[in-house]
């Protein structure tokens, strides 16, 4: 497992070799998967497929929080 900080206004962009799950902790972010956006819900598992591009925004105001597991 790692954990991601993002920081307000900061964006973290990346791609996995396997497929991941992720996990949104603590704040207020957005994954966009392929050009779908959409808000990450709290304690909601997010699968994501092994080589899909992927951005996660901090929109909030407080540094976000996030578990992944690969």
């Amino acid at each position: 497992m790692a954990t991601i900080i993002i920081e307000p206004g900061e964006t973290f962009e990346h791609t996995h070799s396997k497929q991941g799950t992720t996990i949104l902790r603590e704040g207020d972010v957005e994954l966009e998967i392929d050009g779908d956006r959409r808000l990450l819900q709290r304690d909601t598992p997010v699968q994501i497929r092994a080589g899909q591009h992927h951005v996660m925004r901090n929109r909030g105001n407080t540094p976000a929080r996030i578990d992944c597991w690969h």
